[in-house]
Order: structure tokens, then C-alpha cells, then sequence
């Protein structure tokens, strides 16, 4: 058999290979740009949530209790003559602080309330869980460990564990 004939063929599937690859990597410059042009469009940032705040926060010392904890600064202060009230921003009480001699029979836990372990920095407490109208409060006592006073703190449930973080008593 001659190989005139077989070379040729050879030849023209080369040629057909040659023309079918040269097609395919138009096929694919052609997709690997729109995926280039997709990828150079710069998305826009996220809108901020204007929901979203970001708080910053201050310490509260409080000389005559003998206490300092860390609060946000959306808080506002109110002061008393034997303690002090933070109040949020539509008048609701969410940190009250207050100190005396003997533990009033007001702040002494009821039999039947529902309790709450309270773990502070300096020791844990049992505190009492009190529901109202502008929402759960957890109220606790403690004598000072350095004075004769008993400070009693009632915190809203959301602020809490801020207060189990950085209350202290003070020397």
C-alpha cells in the first residue's frame, strides 16, 4: 500500500484538529472576558443600617457606696443623695444603685420570686427577678466587703451582663 495517501489523511485531521482547537479557544477567550468584565465592576458598599449605633461607654463611681461599674453612654445620669439612677433615653430606669446602713425590708427578696445567680467579678449573688410594665428588671444586694453599707443594685435584664463584667467595689 502506498503512503501518499495515508500521510495526506494524517495531514487533513491535523489540520481539522488545528481548526476545532483554534474555535474552542474563542469559545473560551469569549467567556474568560465576560467573566473578566463581571469581575472589574466594582460592587457598591452596603448602605449602613442606620438602625445600627455603636455605643461608647464610661465608668461610674459612685464614692459613697464604695462602687464603680461601666456603662453606656446612651445612659444619662441622675443623682441621688444615697445612690443614683440611669435612665435611657424615653425616662425608663435601666441601672439604679443605691446604698444604706440596714438592708430595707423592700430590697430583701421575697420567698416566692424567681431568682437569678449573678456572677460579679468579686463574688456570685442570688438576684431577684422583677417584672413591670417597662420590662424585666433583676434586683440584687450585697454588703460592702471594706464599709458598713449595703449597696442594692436593680439592672434591666439587657444591661446586666455589662454590670456582672465590671462591677466593683471600691476601697
Amino acid at each position: 500500500m502506498k503512503k501518499g495517501p495515508i500521510i495526506f489523511i494524517l495531514i487533513l485531521l491535523l489540520t481539522l484538529v488545528f481548526i476545532l482547537g483554534v474555535q474552542y479557544g474563542k469559545k473560551v477567550n469569549v467567556a474568560d472576558e465576560a467573566l473578566s468584565l463581571l469581575m472589574s465592576i466594582t460592587p457598591n458598599p452596603p448602605a449602613q443600617d442606620p438602625i445600627e449605633k455603636h455605643y461608647a461607654f464610661e465608668m461610674y463611681t459612685n464614692d459613697t457606696c464604695g462602687v464603680s461599674f461601666v456603662y453606656p453612654n446612651s445612659l444619662h445620669l441622675k443623682i441621688a443623695s444615697s445612690g443614683a439612677s440611669l435612665l435611657s433615653a424615653n425616662d425608663t430606669s435601666e441601672i439604679t444603685v443605691s446604698c444604706s446602713k440596714e438592708l430595707d425590708q423592700s430590697t430583701k427578696m421575697k420567698e416566692k420570686s424567681a431568682t437569678q445567680s449573678i456572677e460579679l467579678r468579686e463574688f456570685s449573688v442570688q438576684g431577684e427577678k422583677i417584672q413591670n410594665d417597662k420590662g424585666e428588671y433583676i434586683q440584687f444586694s450585697h454588703k460592702h466587703p471594706n464599709r458598713n453599707l449595703y449597696i442594692t443594685v436593680t439592672a434591666s435584664k439587657s444591661i446586666l451582663p455589662l454590670i456582672e463584667k465590671t462591677f466593683e467595689f471600691m476601697k
